[in-house]
């Protein structure tokens, strides 16, 4: 009897301590919570390039992931294989609005004086060479790649055609970030200076320097299929997919950068900017 009565002692006891913990926790997880819902919420930014290969490969994956689920009752991914094939692209002429500042200040590049201090005439020869450099920068800020290329082909802008310093008629943006191409041209000035007696002569050489930067916009076409292969560890081939890109563009860009053409193409919208510095006029003063 006495047996029984510890028995069911020991047994309320630890039932109220079990009581205790659970009231416990619930007290925690309410305050975790009221402190979580006051923590406010960091503003992200959101990035407007969109990788079109690892939307593809998501898309590929969920579709294997249901097939294998279904009929194996497996959910491990093997190998995957691409192939863009039978995708056609269609670029689109890119339109310019010109967001340049206007600065044409020319900077000197040398400066130097003949002193003639004797009574008779002097001749100096004056020789110099100047290499200077052109450049081109370019950047997509919304847009697409494939992996980590971007593969933007543009023409130069129409008000930059008739600068004897861009030597293209257009441009290539490989990546998303840090494009630049560089125009080096070399040229020579070679004079005689005479110097009159005891008269100190100055040869200064400027150049003025221009920039100008534009915002452009853009798009490029898809229509077709990716093929999506997976493959087990002996490279033997498991199952393919073919994806649709309309579809992908659909699912995985915002609208806004979406637009739908003739022929089934579907288009995504793309924005950059891009600065070309120049020079437009050297000038030698001697005085």
């Amino acid at each position: 009897m006495k047996t029984d009565l510890r028995r069911l002692y020991v047994a309320n006891a630890l039932q109220n301590v079990t009581k205790q913990m659970e009231n416990s926790a619930k007290k925690q997880r309410k305050q975790s919570c009221v402190e979580w819902k006051m923590t406010p919420k960091k503003e992200l930014t959101q990035s407007r390039i969109y990788d079109l290969e690892e939307k593809v490969r998501e898309k590929a994956i969920g579709m294997y992931k249901a097939y294998t689920s279904s009929f194996f009752g497996r959910n491990e991914v093997p190998e995957l294989k691409l192939n863009w094939d039978d995708v056609e692209i269609y670029p689109s002429e890119a339109s310019f609005k010109d967001i340049s500042v206007k600065t044409e200040e020319p900077s000197l590049i040398f400066k130097t004086v003949f002193h003639n201090n004797s009574k008779a005439h002097q001749k100096h020869n004056l020789k110099t060479e100047l290499k200077r450099s052109s450049f081109l920068e370019s950047s997509v800020t919304e847009g697409y790649t494939r992996g980590s290329k971007v593969d933007l082909s543009l023409q130069i802008p129409r008000m930059m055609m008739n600068c004897a310093y861009v030597k293209s008629k257009g441009f290539l943006l490989e990546t998303v970030e840090g494009n630049r191409q560089v125009n080096d041209v070399s040229w020579v000035i070679e004079d005689f200076i005479a110097v009159p007696e005891l008269t100190s002569i100055t040869v200064r050489m400027k150049i003025k320097e221009k920039e100008n930067k534009y915002e452009f916009t853009t798009k490029k076409g898809f229509k077709g299929q990716v093929k999506a292969t997976f493959y087990n560890k002996k490279q033997e081939k498991i199952r393919t997919f073919s994806i649709s890109t309309r579809t992908v563009i659909h699912e995985y860009i915002p609208p806004e950068m979406v637009e739908e053409g003739d022929r089934g193409i579907t288009y995504i919208k793309i924005k950059g900017w891009c600065k070309f510095k120049y020079d437009v006029e050297r000038e030698i003063i001697i005085d």
